[in-house]
């Protein structure tokens, strides 16, 4: 009881607003908000922005949350009927490699490419549960009219947010892509050795993204570019340990390349730090400087670790 009570004098240690302090590095609870106002109003992108019906998102699992805000409060028109509320049927894209391809097919007539599961057929370079369809004929109307609507997407953009995922990649040897998700069981089995799951490279990672971002220039001279990590850990993971670990070691690795590629794209292109604001405001486990951890965390965490 003593340590909840240590807690809670923490978090209200930390409220109200006061302006940051410029020798401040860490920024307390009570100067987190001012803290991240100061970052943006220093970036000469974001501090202009202006959200609208012609901003549009395209990434992984925090997407879906940025496209139902977008479309709430701007009334964004939809131009591909699909669940989540995205601009077009995207669907959830979970790694750069994916976004890459999605716009480079949205630019240029790539060749269709068609899988089956069962009765149904898919476009295997989105994820397979938001394209189904019952017949060959329907998948083709289908997959001709995203990649319409999704050029029109990209072209008459205001703004684009990518929300930058995890870095595991499932390659099909087969067909040289990357398919938008995990290939189910059935079609693994039949095609034992047509896929490879791996990571890619800084310099892959490098390349992709230039290239998504000077592709989106090409035929939208004026769109603004926000990068962002993504927020929501994976479902599953099929590299590594855990997902947690794989997670935040990809964030890591892509947080990197990001900086790079910014440094050569400086005209209409930054970095948004949802990633950072949503994951280091933490008032219950930090103590109010934002730095420390509270007591009853540390004894809760390394009797968890180091069990006695």
């Amino acid at each position: 009881m003593k340590n909840i009570l240590k807690i809670f004098h923490q978090f209200f240690l930390g409220l109200g607003k006061k302006n940051i302090v410029n020798t401040r590095f860490v920024p307390s609870s009570n100067q987190y908000e001012s803290y991240f106002d100061e970052i943006i109003s220093r970036d000469k992108i974001l501090s202009k922005i202006k959200l609208n019906k012609n901003s549009i998102v395209l990434g992984s699992c925090f997407s879906i949350r940025l496209a139902d805000f977008l479309h709430s409060n701007f009334e964004t028109t939809i131009l591909e009927e699909n669940i989540y509320k995205l601009k077009v049927n995207w669907g959830r894209v979970y790694n750069i490699k994916n976004i890459e391809q999605i716009i480079e097919y949205s630019i240029y007539k790539k060749k269709f490419l068609i899988e089956k599961n069962k009765n149904y057929f898919f476009d295997p370079l989105r994820e397979d549960t938001i394209s189904f369809c019952k017949n060959q004929k329907q998948i083709l109307k289908s997959i001709s009219n995203h990649r319409k609507q999704s050029f029109k997407a990209f072209k008459n953009a205001s703004s684009i947010i990518l929300i930058l995922g995890i870095n595991e990649v499932w390659y099909d040897k087969k067909t040289k892509s990357y398919w938008g998700t995990k290939p189910v069981s059935s079609i693994i089995n039949k095609n034992a050795n047509r896929f490879l799951i791996k990571k890619l490279s800084d310099k892959q990672i490098y390349l992709s993204l230039n290239r998504s971002i000077q592709l989106l220039k090409k035929i939208n001279p004026s769109i603004k570019i926000i990068l962002s990590l993504g927020i929501v850990p994976p479902e599953a993971t099929f590299i590594g340990k855990s997902v947690l670990e794989n997670f935040f070691v990809d964030q890591g690795q892509i947080r990197k390349i990001v900086n790079k590629v910014i440094s050569k794209n400086l005209k209409n292109v930054t970095y948004s730090p949802l990633f950072e604001y949503l994951f280091f405001k933490n008032p219950i486990v930090l103590k109010a400087d934002n730095r420390h951890v509270n007591d009853y965390y540390v004894k809760k965490a390394l009797n968890l670790i180091f069990k006695k």
